[in-house]
């Protein structure tokens, strides 16, 4: 793993750390004023008759729907306030999951394309230079699959997120495999998996549901691809990574817009 994004990880922990008590914290959060939430697990909501607090029905919601919840306070159920499961005289839909947090994530998800989940699927397809390479840690490419092997390498290639064909894959032992690129009009062997290798079938993943790393502007959506395990919420804080002595570009989504605004650069002493 490279230096690079070992401290990815860590201003990732230390920013969506500076989150908790609003976007993570979830069992000890209450708001009155109606937010959006995407749920991360599926959910099973009562409807209550509010008079009597006979629960006529319980409906179970699938992960990654999007609803709207307030909560009067710290030991209260959760109360749905969008589409249909809005709260009438007669009933209203709770949720009550005490001690149970990171069941939602602030915000609405943003559509993007997902990666396979696995990389043979992507035979033929576009994939990508992963976050572990960066110039101070290239990627190890070689001429021949026995050259890869041998560690006898012929290029050395960088950035995140360079896109090239993947030709052909063959899987080894250890949930890793031999890819088989056309890189810049050339053939080349390299390292290749699901996660966490030279070559991977995503541009763009999140660190604790709310940081975004990726090579792609968010706003042209079609060079997005996220790792499986991945969502986009419009909550979310995104990092585009830039090199050459280029600081990272980071957006935070614009609701009214529906559009990624760009946020200033921090001054350097």
């Amino acid at each position: 793993m490279s230096q690079r994004h070992v401290t990815l990880l860590l201003v990732g922990s230390l920013f969506v750390g500076g989150l908790l008590s609003t976007t993570t914290a979830h069992a000890k959060a209450y708001w009155t004023k109606p937010r959006w939430v995407t749920l991360r697990r599926r959910v099973t909501i009562k409807k209550v008759q509010p008079t009597t607090h006979k629960v006529l029905a319980k409906i179970t919601l699938k992960k990654g729907s999007n609803v709207q919840l307030t909560r009067a306070s710290r030991h209260a159920p959760w109360v749905l306030r969008s589409g249909k499961y809005a709260p009438t005289a007669k009933v209203q839909y709770t949720i009550t999951r005490a001690n149970k947090p990171r069941w939602f994530d602030l915000g609405i998800t943003v559509p993007f394309a997902v990666a396979p989940k696995h990389i043979q699927s992507s035979v033929g397809k576009t994939v990508y230079l992963s976050s572990t390479v960066d110039d101070l840690s290239p990627a190890d490419f070689a001429s021949t699959q026995t050259n890869l092997l041998k560690e006898h390498y012929s290029f050395h290639p960088y950035p995140f997120g360079a896109t090239m064909t993947l030709t052909r894959y063959t899987h080894h032992k250890g949930g890793w495999g031999v890819g088989q690129v056309r890189y810049h009009g050339k053939t080349y062997f390299a390292i290749a998996a699901d996660d966490e290798a030279d070559v991977v079938p995503y541009n763009t993943y999140t660190i604790d549901g709310n940081m975004v790393v990726s090579s792609a502007n968010p706003n042209n959506a079609k060079s997005v691809v996220l790792r499986p395990d991945s969502r986009v919420t419009t909550k979310s804080y995104w990092s585009q990574s830039q090199f050459g002595g280029k600081d990272d570009l980071n957006y935070r989504y614009n609701v009214k817009t529906k559009h990624w605004d760009l946020q200033p650069q921090d001054d350097e002493d």
